[in-house]
């Protein structure tokens, strides 16, 4: 009890005695023995008491000391004078009081300087947000949500993740912390270095390589594109002829990008003979460069990309039909095809063998022919290729005269050209007359579903589920791996007789083919090439064809020496490319027109010494990388 309520009692006490008229002074006479009869006198009335100070009345001999201050109550009292030592709430340090949330009940209050209850930490009076205890006394961690201050730059709570608000290590994020930033970085190598990554954290590599007969294109980061090598018809989309990489100072920044239009992203490419066209973001196909049999696609027979004002917006789109989408392209040698999203194909161009599978009866293209060299042979009025009922591709393929698709399932169907079909019936071309196509045309007896195909300019190469790779065709050059120059899959029983080609232990994969030249490159990025190599497009360091004789191939075909890991490989007329794990590219064989981008016309790969960490990338973006 307080000293005021006390104070209060005792003039209730007082006031209560004096109402009912009694004399003050009988209380002198009162027995002690009776307790509980005194407790509403005033204290300053009992005999021998001190009205000063209640607290004396113990000592007085055979009296009771009525109020709060009786010696039988005070002991027992906890709340009588919150200073007394006998108090246990009087001091929350008393050594005899342990957690007082423990003895009293109450809740644990962050911030009196002692841990209690399910407490981490207690600083006391100045608790802060600070490594060593946060204001809600728990141990300070990143993605508490709690900026430590001194340690942490930022803390975004549970959720903390590397974006540019804040890294996951609860640092303020900045271009070259080794993060990519969500949104705002493309990569963050955290280096100095010229390379993939710029010092502004923007991409700067090649995401997928096509090889024409005599230039090279390259998507690189962003959908944009750089061609090099001949450019007597426009190849390059430059709006010029000039050759672009024969010469010093022709690649990295001075090599311009392509101009595909305002907002054009491409994602697939494909290089042909003097052709080159790309699908953009979209569904959308545009073609450049050659165009003598209208294998632009675009109604008419003029090159495009040769002069100024011909390309970017002024480039119009192939037209395919209305609302149709392209997935991928294939360029031949002067046709080409393109794969419809849904599972379709249109080729239009040159078919002087039934290469665009339309069964005959095609636009007349001069003295051959042709498709798309007129606007009413494309659009709608451009058949889809019977592949069958029910049949839709998943990929396709152009050769010289000749074009694969790749089924739903794994069966694979070619065209064009009798050679490379793998009907076992001659010479006889396919897809040039009535009849020919759809439920007509088998497919190939390969033994086993088909994981990709890719055709040259007289032979075919299929990868094989469970059976590595198997080629079928014009044998010259070794082109068929089979160490013979004999052609296969032109007799009855051929191509079920067909064995793989041995490439000894180099499995799952990959495939391209050129001229008569092909390469297979592994998962885990080793390349083989067999063929035609009087340029040293097979980068064995000479110049001899591998696989038209036997004990060429298998362990005998040594691996292409690229120093680096190869994610893709491309090979045509005379050229073979690679792009790399680091996005950078490597080109070997012919360099007549500058198609190796190395600013000169040395052909490289067919010497010893060339290849490796000697073989130069391709500069794209700089004067090193």
């Amino acid at each position: 009890m307080s000293k005021l309520d006390w104070l209060g009692a005792t003039l209730l006490g007082a006031a209560l005695a004096g109402g009912c008229g009694d004399d003050s002074s009988a209380t002198s006479d009162a027995s002690a023995t009776d307790v509980s009869t005194e407790t509403d006198a005033d204290p300053s009335t009992t005999a021998g008491a001190s009205a000063t100070d209640p607290a004396t009345t113990e000592g007085t001999s055979g009296t009771a000391t009525a109020g709060p201050t009786d010696a039988s109550t005070d002991a027992t009292d906890s709340t009588s004078d919150p200073t007394d030592a006998t108090d246990s709430t009087s001091d929350p340090t008393d050594a005899t009081t342990g957690d007082p949330s423990e003895t009293t009940g109450a809740p644990a209050v962050c911030g009196d300087g002692l841990v209690e209850g399910d407490e981490a930490c207690d600083d006391g009076p100045d608790n802060a947000d600070d490594a060593a205890c946060t204001s809600q006394c728990t141990i300070a961690a990143c993605g508490d949500g709690f900026v430590l201050a001194g340690v942490e730059e930022c803390d975004a709570g549970p959720d903390n993740a590397d974006d540019a608000a804040c890294t996951s290590q609860c640092a303020a994020a900045y271009c070259g912390d080794g993060l990519v930033w969500a949104g705002t970085e493309d990569c963050d190598d955290a280096d100095e270095l010229d390379n993939g990554c710029t010092n502004e954290c923007a991409e700067q590599r090649a995401r997928e390589l096509a090889v024409g007969h005599f230039h090279v294109c390259a998507i690189l980061s962003g959908g944009a594109v750089k061609c090099w090598g001949a450019n007597h018809l426009g190849y390059l989309g430059l709006g010029d002829t000039e050759r672009r990489g024969d010469e010093p100072d022709e690649m990295g920044a001075n090599l311009p990008f392509v101009d595909l239009g305002a907002d054009a992203v491409a994602v697939k490419l494909e290089a042909g003979s003097g052709n080159t066209c790309a699908v953009l973001e979209g569904g959308a196909l545009k073609c450049w460069g050659r165009n003598d049999y209208g294998q632009l696609g675009l109604g008419h027979a003029e090159n495009v990309g040769d002069e100024p004002g011909e390309m970017g917006d002024d480039l119009p789109t192939v037209d395919l039909g209305a609302g149709v989408k392209v997935v991928d392209v294939a360029a031949g040698h002067y046709h080409a095809c393109a794969l419809l999203e849904g599972g379709d194909v249109k080729c239009w161009g040159h078919d002087s063998g039934g290469q665009l599978g339309l069964g005959g009866s095609p636009q007349a293209c001069g003295n051959t022919d042709c498709r798309g060299v007129v606007p009413e042979d494309m659009g709608d009025n451009l058949p889809t290729v019977d592949l069958g009922a029910g049949q839709k591709a998943i990929a396709i393929t152009a050769g010289f005269s000749a074009s694969c698709a790749l089924l739903e399932g794994g069966d694979v169907k070619c065209w064009g050209a009798g050679l490379t079909t793998g009907q076992g019936d001659g010479v006889a071309n396919v897809g040039d007359d009535p009849g020919e196509m759809g439920d007509n045309l088998p497919p190939i007896v390969l033994g086993a579903p088909a994981l990709d195909v890719h055709a040259g300019i007289g032979h075919v190469c299929a990868r094989l589920d469970g059976l590595g790779v198997k080629c079928w065709g014009g044998g010259a050059q070794g082109a068929l791996g089979s160490g013979s120059l004999a052609n296969i899959g032109v007799a009855p029983g051929e191509m079920a007789a067909l064995d793989p080609v041995d490439l000894g232990g180099l499995t799952d994969a990959a495939l391209t083919s050129g001229r008569w030249t092909s390469c297979a490159l592994s998962e885990d990025g080793a390349i083989k090439c067999w063929g035609y190599n009087n340029y040293g497009q097979l980068g064995l360091g000479d110049l001899l064809d591998r696989g038209d004789e036997p004990g060429e191939m298998g362990a005998n075909l040594p691996l292409v020496d690229l120093d680096a890991i190869a994610v893709q490989v491309d090979t045509s007329f005379h050229a073979t490319c690679a792009l790399l794990e680091d996005g950078a590219i490597k080109c070997w064989g012919r360099n007549l027109n500058g198609e190796l981008g190395q600013g000169d016309t040395v052909d490289r790969g067919g010497q010893p010494g060339q290849m490796g960490a000697n073989l130069p990338t391709i500069k794209l973006y700089s004067e090193t990388w």
